[in-house]
């Protein structure tokens, strides 16, 4: 019987002697395969393949290795849907060990009352068998929909320099702003070592002057109540996914020229935006960016060929009026009174379908002769 079938006949066992197999089948990998599999149980599971993949590769992991042999053991499954999964008992099981690390030493916050403890001014419950030392919190994860007024110091990160995952998320399908957490005066400081920083409904204006991004791979922060994130130029050499949806505050972008690998950029509904960075327009790795309802947003103009970005979404950008992009897009969409004075054509050879309704074209472009692959319009 190999591995995996006898994993999955164990699976139906009885519950200690199972989390007796599963812990032997634990102790049996090496550290670094233990430390993918922690890592993906406390904060990881559920993500795409490709997510998970980055997110420990920056870390410090060979993660194409380790997780082949935890697919190997039947420790962690792919998804249809090509997400990162594994069985409620394996995840329970790798929360215990977590739990049974050593005095001071705890890595992982994903209960919500252990998490809330620590963040409020480090008052720990009575119920907590140690206090984790914050130099050693590696990730943080809050449902805020749970909150009940929770607010927060200046200085929450401060004591947290090692921290790699912030996920501030909300389980209930609410508008984000109702989310219960409060930073009257602001945050001083993040950790230079994020790796994942989600946060729905941020309550500050911009990201902390001192913050240094250079590790960061996701950025998921809709709902929030920025203006801006940073001022300057950042060197953004790992970031792959900027969500920004639906930041009804955001009225610029920062620089992006330094973001090399930036795969996806998500501002739709940011109704205060009037520009995209020149920069974004730039980059050769893009590949999705959604400008949905951005109803301020007056022109798209680049004058390099952005091969890499397959989806473009500009539905409901009421003011745009000028697009020259040059993309090798399929489909494009420029419905829901897009009214557009210029609209060049003739670098989009590869489009098929181009939807048009409810916009207003003043004049319809001499290269539409060029679209040879078109049909529908």
């Amino acid at each position: 019987m190999s591995f995996a079938k006898d994993m999955s006949y164990r699976l139906h066992s009885p519950r200690e002697e199972l989390l007796n197999v599963l812990r032997l089948s634990y102790d049996g990998l090496n550290y670094e395969k233990q430390q993918i599999l922690l890592n993906i149980a406390c904060f990881l599971k559920g993500m795409s393949k490709k997510s998970v993949v980055d997110l420990l590769d920056c870390c410090g992991f060979y993660a194409v290795i380790g997780m082949r042999s935890l697919l190997d053991k039947a420790l962690i499954t792919i998804s249809s849907n090509n997400t990162v999964e594994m069985h409620d008992l394996i995840q329970q099981m790798s929360w215990e060990i977590v739990r049974q690390e050593s005095p001071g030493k705890r890595s992982c916050l994903w209960d919500f009352d252990d998490a809330c403890d620590v963040l409020k001014n480090n008052k720990v419950r009575k119920s907590l068998i140690y206090f984790p030392s914050s130099e050693a919190i590696h990730g943080i994860m809050l449902d805020m929909s749970r909150c009940r007024n929770l607010c927060l110091s200046p200085d929450t990160f401060k004591k947290m320099p090692n921290l790699r995952y912030l996920r501030f998320f909300t389980s209930l399908d609410i508008d984000g702003r109702l989310c219960d957490l409060h930073i009257p005066t602001g945050l001083e400081s993040l950790p230079d070592e994020l790796r994942y920083l989600e946060w729905h409904a941020c309550p500050i204006q911009s990201l902390p002057s001192n913050f240094c991004p250079e590790n960061l791979v996701t950025l998921r922060m809709p709902h929030s109540q920025f203006k801006r994130l940073w001022s300057g130029v950042q060197n953004l050499v790992n970031l792959k996914e900027v969500d920004l949806a639906e930041c009804r505050e955001l009225i610029e972008l920062p620089d992006f020229s330094k973001a090399y690998t930036l795969e996806s950029v998500d501002l739709s509904y940011c109704r205060s935006l009037r520009h995209v960075h020149q920069t974004i327009l730039s980059l050769g790795t893009l590949g999705y960016l959604n400008l949905h309802n951005c109803k301020k947003i007056k022109a798209l103009e680049s004058e390099i060929h952005l091969r890499s970005l397959q989806q473009l979404h500009v539905e409901g950008c009421s003011s745009l009026r000028k697009f020259s992009l040059s993309l090798e897009v399929e489909s494009l969409n420029f419905s829901s009174r897009v009214k557009l004075s210029h609209l060049s054509v003739g670098c989009l050879s590869k489009v098929k379908d181009m939807y048009v309704n409810g916009s207003k074209l003043e004049n319809l472009p001499e290269e539409w002769c060029c679209l040879k692959y078109l049909r529908t319009l």
